[in-house]
């Protein structure tokens, strides 16, 4: 019987070509990210990370939440699923922390840099808190399956989507901005926000902790301290991603 660090081992392997192969893995991988114990957390991690496997299981992970966000965009454009049965619980907790401790409310204007295929975190901003969305998307295919997505919803002018690069940001019309935890890369990004943004703006960043980042690449702690960032929202037992915060004076 495989330890589930041999087990994870097994899985970085995998053919990232193999669509069936990735998803089946990804599933697997998360089941057991969830299941480990703290104590197991930091000793996995270091060593996947030593023998060059941990960037492999999270080039997996992104893999399988890209196909996975592709997939439900267009089971909900060919009417296969609503929107609310691709709503995960998991999202909505989420969202609803970050509306808590980012203080979010309807006269803000959010800008979500790094909004994917389904720019659900967006959709649920503005459900949630009612103020308007702005997303950059770099991906020009991405982002017109998210249009396409938002004009189903009625939500074109509610929720724009613009297929722009968070390092391009020079504007300050944004009180809030989030940034994605694919969103790529975190350093530029966070020059660019903050060479531009006004005083008093809010600046949400998700990152991954502990097993967590056997998942997904952790953004750099020195980045955060660089920036000023003093909050943070770890994601519990149930969660995979957590939100690290910047709340201007």
């Amino acid at each position: 019987m495989y330890s589930p660090f041999e087990e994870l081992c097994e899985i970085a392997d995998t053919n990232l070509n193999d669509l069936i192969g990735v998803k089946k893995n990804a599933v697997r991988m998360e089941k057991m990210v969830l299941a480990l114990s703290s104590e197991d957390d930091c000793l996995i991690v270091e060593r996947l990370k030593k023998i060059g496997k941990l960037i492999k299981l999270q080039i997996l992970y992104e893999t399988y939440k890209t196909e996975l966000e592709t997939d439900s965009a267009m089971e909900f454009l060919e009417g296969e699923k609503t929107l609310e049965a691709l709503m995960s619980k998991r999202s909505k907790t989420l969202i609803t922390n970050e509306i808590s401790i980012g203080k979010i409310r309807a006269n803000d204007k959010i800008l979500f840099i790094g909004s994917g295929p389904l720019p659900m975190s967006a959709i649920l901003y503005n459900k949630y808190a009612a103020c308007p969305v702005d997303c950059y998307e770099k991906d020009k295919n991405k982002a017109n399956l998210s249009k396409k997505v938002l004009s189903k919803l009625g939500l074109l002018g509610k929720i724009n989507v613009y297929c722009k690069s968070g390092e391009k940001l020079k504007t300050d019309k944004y009180n809030v901005i989030v940034v994605a935890l694919l969103a790529k890369p975190k350093n530029k990004i966070f020059r660019a926000i903050y060479a531009s943004m006004k005083p008093g703006t809010r600046v949400i960043c998700r990152t991954s902790d502990a097993a967590n980042k056997i998942l997904y690449e952790e953004t750099d702690e020195k980045l955060f301290k660089k920036y000023g960032f003093s909050k943070k929202n770890k994601a519990d037992k149930n969660q995979t991603v957590s939100s690290v915060f910047y709340l201007g004076n």
